[in-house]
């Protein structure tokens, strides 16, 4: 009987002694683990040596920022996730990460349905074009343009064309970029779609035209800032691809599937005086383009933080800026808070403040 009530007792404060307070990058391999069928290798995952030190920085207390370089595939998914889960299981409480956009950026741009090769199983794309995009810096709202001739041609071949910007298993990969050129101020691609039999979905939507949006990543090394009537404007004089990616859903309208029959390319806007840029043939449409992709960002933020839509139509409503939008979501979400939130916006610079509890 003693031993059985000793046992009993042992039991009952094991349960009760708080988590075993491991590095991250141990806690990591010991609660994360891949399903198949989304990872290349399912089960308990596994950190290579660099993403070790990777995760016990984002875990320090000390550190502040942690800063990692996208172009390179250093799971940046697996470790995120793996610190903010850690988090909530050692040290419940709000969570914000914020990763902002302006070193790697992304744009969407699509493949041409009627330069499909059945044979070959290529298709050109449009990949980037001068079509101007709204974005947001500390100095507030711009309007960012990519110069065709100051990307890296190089940066682009061979690169690997990937499913929804998922890089998670090897099935991800649909095919490879054959070459990049320019073409009427647009960057334009052959792509080359995989005949493997996981990828058969993707060669039928792009023949058939239903898959037609292409979205690219891209690292900036110089710009070209300048003022317009309309507001600032930031050139990206100097670029390079980082990624390129088949998608359901592209953000510039201007850019579809190429069509042999009509190659028509989107003028930039004019940036100032001083450059010989052309403008483009109907600066109202390109506003309108802006605006509703300045409102449709507003409505990913609040579904994001888990607001109702009225949220958004009010912000909308009251003219507010991206910037005066963000921080009225936060001080919404932190009044009404009830358990751990987390957002994110992809990029390169993270900074990820966990709480400082016993170590």
């Amino acid at each position: 009987m003693g031993d059985t009530l000793a046992r009993v007792r042992s039991a009952a404060l094991a349960s009760l002694r708080p988590p075993l307070r491991l590095p991250l990058c141990d806690w990591i391999e010991r609660n994360v683990f891949l399903p198949e069928g989304v990872s290349a290798l399912p089960g308990a995952v596994r950190l290579w040596p660099f993403q070790r030190e990777i995760a016990d920085a984002l875990g320090d207390p000390e550190i502040e920022r942690v800063t990692l370089v996208k172009p390179v595939r250093v799971g940046f998914t697996t470790l995120l996730t793996g610190a903010l889960a850690s988090f909530v299981a050692n040290d419940p409480a709000p969570i914000l990460a914020l990763l902002p956009t302006e070193t790697i950026m992304q744009r969407s741009a699509a493949t041409r349905p009627s330069t499909w090769n059945a044979e070959a199983r290529t298709v050109e794309a449009v990949i980037a074009s001068p079509a101007p995009v709204r974005r947001l810096d500390d100095r507030g709202e711009y309007l960012e343009i990519l110069d065709a001739n100051g990307l890296d041609l190089a940066s682009a071949e061979g690169l690997a064309v990937i499913d929804s910007h998922r890089t998670d298993s090897g099935r991800d990969v649909l095919g490879r970029v054959e070459r990049a050129w320019i073409e009427g101020g647009a960057v334009i691609a052959l792509l080359r779609i995989t005949g493997a039999q996981d990828a058969k979905w993707a060669v039928e939507r792009i023949s058939d035209g239903s898959l037609s949006g292409v979205s690219i990543g891209y690292t900036v090394a110089a710009w070209r800032a300048a003022t317009a009537p309309g507001g600032r404007t930031k050139t990206a004089a100097e670029w390079s691809l980082s990624e390129v990616t088949l998608t359901s859903t592209p953000a510039d309208p201007s850019a579809r599937l190429r069509n042999t029959k009509g190659k028509t390319i989107p003028e930039a806007i004019e940036t100032d005086a001083g450059q010989n840029r052309q403008t483009t043939p109907n600066v109202g449409q390109t506003r309108q383009d802006a605006e509703r992709a300045h409102r449709a960002e507003f409505r990913t933020l609040v579904r994001a933080f888990g607001l109702d839509a009225e949220t958004a139509d009010d912000l909308i409503d009251d003219g507010a800026t991206l910037v005066e939008a963000k921080a009225a979501i936060l001080d919404a979400t932190q009044e009404a808070a009830a358990r751990p939130r987390v957002s994110g916006f992809m990029a390169a610079a993270v900074t990820i403040r966990p709480p400082t509890g016993n170590a």
